[in-house]
């Protein structure tokens, strides 16, 4: 498929996202804050607040006790040097899974202090939001739905999904904007999964009442790819 067809087809999942998607603003200003946030700027870190509660409504994290636990990323012997060392490797190109790990690690006992769970969910979502071009999203309909069983699971099943994703990129869409990509395919996987929690079938359905047969077959050639990888392991 032509690399502007691929992007067409990306942009129109992008508009419906949006429509169901009533918090998509709340996504646009944490990935915003998230960038001066990775480098001890915490002027902007209630919309990083607003962003983790908004979009892990279940925990009833309260407002207070979120933003304190951020700042300790900043400020604590135990956080700050591993963020420190974190945005250093970043900068300079030299992240692994070991490092990775470690971060998630980090993020994880972070999460962990705000109701004693293992929040494994929320510590994808705000390694997304401080590292778009790092970490993909993921949820657990999402999961369950590439076949990684019935929920995310642990950082080492999240890594392998990271893998998946990465290799399926490079192979049907590698013109995607770097600090773009996750975001694009969580979209689309979300649409196919968690949206209605079918299998994919409406949205496949959808594309094709319209007319956008490519879209679709594009789509499902994605979410084939990423689940063969992670049957391979990446």
């Amino acid at each position: 498929m032509p690399e502007h067809k691929v992007n067409d087809c990306f942009e129109k999942i992008e508009a419906l996202w949006k429509f169901v998607e009533k918090k998509a603003e709340v996504y646009d200003e944490a990935i915003k804050a998230g960038k001066t946030f990775r480098k001890g700027n915490l002027e902007d870190i209630e919309k990083l607040v607003t962003f983790l509660r908004t979009w892990n409504q279940a925990r009833g994290w309260k407002e207070p006790k979120v933003k304190e636990q951020l700042k300790t990323l900043w400020s604590s012997k135990k956080y700050a040097p591993i963020l420190r060392e974190f945005n250093e490797k970043y900068s300079e190109g030299e992240l692994n899974e070991a490092v990775l790990g470690k971060f998630l690690e980090t993020l994880l006992d972070l999460l962990r202090g705000l109701d004693g769970a293992t929040e494994i969910v929320g510590t994808i979502k705000l390694a997304h939001v401080l590292y778009p071009d790092v970490f993909p999203l993921l949820d657990n309909p999402i999961a369950k739905g590439v076949g990684m069983g019935s929920s995310v699971g642990d950082i080492n099943k999240y890594l392998k999904f990271k893998r998946a994703v990465d290799k399926t990129i490079e192979r049907y869409c590698p013109d995607l904007p770097e600090e773009e990509k996750y975001k694009r395919i969580d979209e689309m996987l979300y649409l196919w999964y968690t949206w209605k929690q079918d299998g994919g079938e409406s949205l496949k359905e959808l594309l094709e009442k319209f007319g956008e047969n490519c879209c679709a077959n594009l789509f499902e050639n994605i979410v084939d790819n990423i689940q063969m990888n992670i049957q391979k392991g990446a």
